[in-house]
């Protein structure tokens, strides 16, 4: 078997399994109630106490075919930034960020 840290470590963006998003989308959480963070892209690695709340919005960078999307996430009081991942479900884009790479 593999070691604990090797089977939850994040895929590699931008591979095969992973597809990087180009341009960049800005997302706005929906639903209802908290959208938890992850530290990659699995039930067992949610991020403790990280979470964002509907209309709070996201900058997504890439995208599993399991239903989960990298994104960032800047506190607008704070200017905290947090990055990982969220279901992709509980995201609406909202439109595209800088120029297609």
């Amino acid at each position: 078997l593999f070691p604990y840290t090797t089977l939850f470590r994040s895929p590699e963006e931008g591979s095969k399994d992973v597809p990087i998003i180009s341009p960049r989308l800005a997302n706005v959480v929906t639903g209802t109630g908290r959208l938890q963070f992850y530290s990659a892209p699995y039930p067992q690695c949610a991020m403790n106490g990280v979470f964002v709340i509907p209309k709070d919005l996201l900058i997504s960078y890439a995208e599993t075919r399991d239903g989960w999307t990298s994104v960032m996430y800047t506190n607008p009081r704070t200017n905290d930034v947090v990055q990982g991942w969220v279901r992709s479900a509980r995201l609406k884009p909202t439109g595209t960020i800088g120029p297609k790479q």
